[in-house]
C-alpha cells in the first residue's frame, strides 16, 4: 500500500513538474519576445531557463556537497528570478488589452489601472512559487527514494587460478 501511494504520489509530482516546465518554457519565451522581439533569441532563453530548472534538480544527482553542486542550485535561482521576471513580462500586454472587460473592471470592483498593475505581479509570484516549490517537492521525493533504497554488499570477486 505504500509503495502504491509513493509511486502515485511520484508520478502526479513527476507531472506538475513537467507541465511546470512547459509553462515556464512558454512564458519566458513570450516574456522574452516582448522584450526585445528577437524570436531566435526568445527560444534560446527560454531553453536555457528550462534546462537551468533542471540543473538545480540535477544536485540532488550529484555525490557529496561539492562547490559544483552549489553552483547548480545557484543557477537554478538565477533561472527562477529571471523566469518570474519574464512571466510578469509575457502576462503585462494581455492583461492589458484584456482588462477593459474583465467582470471586475466592468463592475466597478476595481479600477483598470489597480487590474493592470497587480494581477501581472500576482501571476509572477505565483508562478515563482509553484516554481520553487515543486522542484523543492521533487528533490525531496528523490532524496526519500536514495534513502530508502535497499543497499547491496558488494560483490566478492573471484579468482580463477586455472590459468585460464
Amino acid at each position: 500500500m505504500k509503495n502504491k501511494r509513493m509511486t502515485i504520489t511520484s508520478l502526479l509530482i513527476l507531472s506538475s513538474l513537467l507541465v511546470f516546465e512547459i509553462f515556464s518554457w512558454s512564458s519566458s519565451r513570450e516574456g522574452f519576445l516582448n522584450l526585445t522581439g528577437m524570436k531566435t533569441w526568445s527560444n534560446a532563453i527560454a531553453w536555457a531557463l528550462v534546462l537551468a530548472d533542471l540543473g538545480g534538480i540535477g544536485r540532488y544527482f550529484s555525490e557529496g556537497d561539492d562547490d559544483h553542486s552549489y553552483s547548480m542550485m545557484g543557477a537554478w535561482v538565477l533561472s527562477a528570478v529571471f523566469d518570474t521576471y519574464l512571466t510578469y513580462l509575457s502576462i503585462v500586454p494581455t492583461i492589458s488589452a484584456r482588462g477593459a472587460v474583465h467582470p471586475m473592471v466592468t463592475s466597478g470592483t476595481i479600477s483598470l489601472s489597480a487590474f493592470t498593475s497587480t494581477i501581472p505581479i500576482m501571476i509572477a509570484i505565483v508562478s515563482f512559487m509553484t516554481q520553487f516549490f515543486v522542484v523543492t517537492a521533487f528533490n525531496q521525493m528523490i532524496a526519500r527514494s536514495v534513502k530508502s533504497a535497499p543497499v547491496q554488499a558488494p560483490r566478492k570477486r573471484v579468482v580463477d587460478d586455472s590459468g585460464w
